[in-house]
């Protein structure tokens, strides 16, 4: 047996290639039974071949989206091959033959295909396609697929699906695991080296007998880098600055448990793993019940230096009240977030101070209020305890230059950030809690612990916002979105939507203040960015470019960037400039109708007549209305 290893070992590591990737063959044979057991997962068989035995034989799934006059879908199986239709009212159907599906059995298969041609129009680029409609595995039919939007599309852009522009094609190829070649051998789905890293350094570590086996092993990792194998696949599409609970709900656990205060103030002791086992796929009464043991280590009452008590049960119930299941159309998706949920939340009259943490935090959202008198100090802090605002007391009272504008908000903090002249007061806030006066520097301070959901108190007030804009009521939306940054100073989307608003209501000056905050404050933001230079084209200003410019560093593949900066050299003249920028953009997304449209008219504009004619064809074939609005 240990020739026939060393043998394997040897023709591995010669087979490896430069990438060192080896193949999950090879780690079966030292590691069987996690082999076998894990090829049984969700994972493991995430990427289908068109012959999929999930799909049921002869499969024929359509479904009618309306109101009337209805587009129709539908999804074949021709032999070996599928092919998605869609027919949009009054136009011929478009067939495209499915090139992979990714999915299973959990929720269902998503199709991919490409678009060379669109009605006999040829587009420049045939990027691969999500269908926006999924084989939904448990009704056995047609369903929107998930974070496509609900409303009947009216052109080819939403029709088809979401184009897998290149770093979301990326990203959900390499999720999805994608046909790969080792050696002579071919792997699809997610497998050992996706998450444990390539096996040529491993095996060469073994034949040297070294100590570090260089493998990823999450039990081996330091605490806090533990959910860097899942991180690469389970921490979204896309980075997500100032994200809240809906937003990382889809495919972004990661981060979604990283901004819970269960992770926060643990210093990162809770991992995927604690419920998680990647090698084999568990039922959720068996998740739910490691989650239970995980939350019990800190919230037991039979822990001494413990996280607080739960003032309804102290036993069992934690996952099902605080990792509620979310239902997103066709998908039920587990909230990773751990909170309570507004509307769970129960009202408990008197609280035991014996249910209090006795763990000092690690990390606080706090705010201040600065004075340099006492008598008023303890005024403020009377009125606050009255339920005064604390943001416009702030505002008009404290004298901390720094802070006051933003209603004394000081950010999340380290607990080793703190003052020490007062930052014993301030660990020993709960959340919501109002310190004492504290005597400062010379100066008299009130601290506030953040109320533990603010955050997603001021995103429901920007949703409301979102509702009366929609409506067309501008400056109610627009007073909303103040009412939002009151409870949370620094919310991307209310300052970027304010800046933005301000922009169309036509106060460009305004608008682009208060884009330069939300760029300043989230500098690897690119819509902050993006609309910072509309602002700044609305003004004249010639820093518009640099922005478009650094919207794409941070987002090569935001599409509305390369729209806007072509749009912006077109109006200067720079027309042969402005075709550059927007041949780019269709290479991003050759299904942007506005995009060919503009390019089309720059082209007029440089005597091409046939090129600009052809553009503007392909334009209104995704879009009639594309140049009308």
């Amino acid at each position: 047996m240990r020739l026939i290893y060393l043998l394997l070992m040897v023709s591995s590591l010669a087979s490896a290639g430069e990438s060192g990737y080896l193949g999950r063959d090879v780690c079966a044979g030292c590691h069987k039974n996690i082999f076998i057991s894990h090829l049984r997962t969700n994972m493991a068989r995430t990427w289908q071949d068109v012959a999929t035995r999930q799909l049921p034989a002869n499969y024929f799934g359509t479904h009618a989206e309306g109101p009337a006059p209805a587009i129709e879908y539908a999804v074949k199986s021709t032999g070996q091959s599928l092919q998605y239709r869609v027919q949009m009212p009054g136009q011929p159907p478009v067939d495209f033959p499915v090139e992979a599906m990714v999915g299973g059995q959990r929720h269902g298969i998503s199709f991919l295909f490409r678009v060379p041609a669109l009605e006999g129009l040829p587009l420049p680029l045939a990027r691969l396609l999500e269908a926006r409609y999924f084989h939904y595995a448990e009704q056995n039919q047609l369903a929107l697929s998930l974070g496509f939007p609900e409303e009947k599309p009216s052109t080819y852009e939403t029709a088809l699906g979401r184009v897998l522009t290149p770093y979301l094609e990326k990203r959900c190829l390499g999720c999805h695991g994608a046909p790969r070649t080792h050696g002579t051998r071919v792997e699809t789905g997610v497998a050992c080296e996706n998450c444990h890293g390539p096996g040529q350094p491993h095996l060469a570590a073994l034949s040297a007998h070294s100590r570090d086996l260089a493998m990823w092993n999450p039990n081996k990792l330091p605490i806090t880098e533990r959910m860097r194998p899942c991180t690469q696949c389970h921490a979204g599409s896309s980075i997500v600055e100032d994200p809240m609970p809906d937003d990382v709900l889809i495919s972004d656990q990661v981060t979604a448990l990283k901004n819970s205060e269960c992770w926060r103030q643990s210093a990162g002791q809770i991992t995927c793993i604690n419920c998680h086992d990647p090698h084999q796929d568990a039922p959720r009464a068996v998740l739910v019940s490691r989650a239970e043991r995980t939350c019990l280590r800190c919230h037991s009452a039979t822990v001494t230096n413990h996280a607080g008590l739960c003032p309804v049960n102290r036993t069992t119930g934690c996952a099902e009240c605080h990792m509620q299941n979310e239902i997103r159309g066709a998908f039920v998706i587990a909230e990773h977030w751990i909170r309570v949920p507004a509307e769970q939340k129960i009202k408990v009259a008197a609280h035991n101070p014996a249910w209090r943490t006795t763990i000092t935090p690690k990390h606080l959202y706090l705010r201040m209020i600065v004075l340099d008198d006492r008598g008023k100090a303890s005024a403020i802090r009377q009125q606050l305890l009255s339920e005064g605002s604390f943001f416009e007391l702030a505002r008009a009272n404290s004298i901390d230059h720094g802070t006051a504008s933003k209603g004394g908000y000081l950010g999340d903090l380290d607990a080793g950030q703190l003052d020490p002249a007062w930052s014993a007061a301030a660990l020993k806030l709960q959340p919501g809690e109002t310190s004492d006066v504290v005597e400062a520097n010379g100066k008299y301070v009130v601290l506030e612990r953040m109320p533990r959901n603010f955050r997603v108190d001021a995103e429901a007030v920007f949703n409301k916002a979102m509702d009366l804009r929609k409506q067309g009521k501008q400056q109610e939306s627009i007073n909303e979105l103040l009412e939002a940054l009151k409870i949370y100073p620094h919310l991307l989307r209310a300052l970027t939507w304010l800046g933005a608003m301000q922009g169309q209501a036509g106060n460009p000056t305004v608008s682009a203040t208060i884009l330069t905050i939300a760029a300043q404050l989230y500098p690897q933001d690119a819509g902050a960015h993006y609309n910072l230079a509309l602002a700044y084209g609305a003004l004249g200003n010639a820093d518009e470019i640099p922005e478009y410019r650094r919207t794409l560093e941070i987002d090569p593949d935001y599409v509305l960037a390369y729209l806007n900066w072509g749009a912006a050299l077109y109006t200067k003249g720079q027309y042969e400039d402005a075709i550059k920028i927007y041949r780019q953009g269709i290479d991003i997304n050759p299904l942007l109708a506005s995009l060919h449209y503009s390019l089309g008219l720059a082209l007029e504009q440089q005597n091409k007549p046939a090129e600009a004619q052809a553009e503007m064809a392909l334009a209104a074939k995704i879009d009639p209305n594309v140049g009308k609005r």
